[in-house]
């Protein structure tokens, strides 16, 4: 038998077990000898499932909220103790209102977007190419992209300022033979080749998976190689049985759950009397979400010289 490790326990979480030489663990039992606890390959390293801020005192496993258990717990509300033991129609209504609470905690309806929903992004621009396809979950970009080596882009509104751009209206109204009144000419320049000064970002369907895909596109068109880097904001893909919910600390359970509980109120097949009270959850949890869309709380102010300088 191993030597016992004494003075070292890990604490388990609801939605990570172990098994410890075939046993399964409960929730709240500890792991003395850390050496008998392996995965079925032999290679499992506790290490990997730690939080950065455990290695002092007490190893504690990270804690992951998975999408059956918020399923779970939307279900109750229907007099299920499991999802999965309520008729396919309700299961499917479950997984659709827990997912459009998901979509909300990155797209709140009042626009004010956490900044977990926003991502990073470089795009690279070779020479000749004017547009790049965005990632699929990229649904519009924040202010100010920036060429990098270059500076900021300025923004355009569609193709059609691209049209604008190279279009002369010297000739416009001038009457033209054979006909009565006046005649919008415009005479069109072929398109700029230099450093990118504009952007604008459209939706183009790629004609093969029926897939509608975000690009940015440059203006002049690139007379070299270039990149861009820009703040994207995206919309997560449906959680599916196995999935763990893109969302920091404990937003699963105090906002998540709440709206979702919210939106279940309008299945006919509930027939609770607490309604008031998951109404009331579900605004808290809104402001919570509204609260998150402003990281840095301190800011500076505008200082204004007083009258009379």
């Amino acid at each position: 038998m191993p030597a016992q490790l004494t003075g070292l326990s890990v604490s388990q979480s609801p939605v990570v077990q172990l098994t410890v030489q075939g046993v399964q663990t409960s929730p709240t039992s500890s792991l003395s000898n850390l050496s008998s606890v392996g995965s079925p390959l032999n290679s499992f390293s506790i290490l990997t499932l730690n939080s950065p801020t455990s290695f002092i005192g007490d190893i504690k496993i990270r804690k992951l909220c998975m999408f059956e258990h918020i399923l779970d717990q939307v279900a109750s509300m229907l007099g299920a103790d499991r999802w999965d033991e309520l008729p396919l129609v309700d299961q499917e209504r479950i997984k659709i209102v827990v997912n459009q609470a998901y979509r909300e905690c990155y797209a709140p309806v009042d626009g004010h977007r956490p900044r977990w929903a926003s991502r990073k992004i470089k795009l690279f621009f070779p020479q000749g190419a004017q547009s790049a396809d965005l990632e699929l979950d990229v649904i519009d970009v924040e202010k100010v992209p920036v060429l990098v080596g270059h500076g900021p882009l300025s923004p355009m509104n569609s193709r059609n300022d691209e049209i604008t751009a190279r279009a002369h209206y010297s000739g416009d109204f001038r009457p033209v033979g054979g006909y009565q009144g006046s005649f919008p000419s415009i005479d069109m320049d072929e398109p700029e080749v230099d450093r990118p000064i504009w952007y604008f970002i459209d939706q183009v369907d790629n004609e093969e998976d029926f897939t509608v895909v975000p690009r940015m596109v440059l203006y002049p068109i690139p007379d070299k190689d270039y990149e861009v880097e820009l703040v994207g904001n995206i919309i997560p893909d449906n959680l599916e049985v196995g999935d763990s919910p893109r969302l920091p600390g404990e937003v699963c359970w105090d906002i998540l759950l709440p709206i979702a509980q919210y939106k279940l109120l309008s299945d006919p097949r509930y027939n609770g009397g607490n309604r008031e009270v998951i109404v009331q959850a579900a605004k808290e949890a809104k402001r919570k979400l509204k609260h998150f869309s402003s990281p840095q709380k301190q800011r500076t102010t505008r200082i204004i010289r007083r009258g009379g300088w």
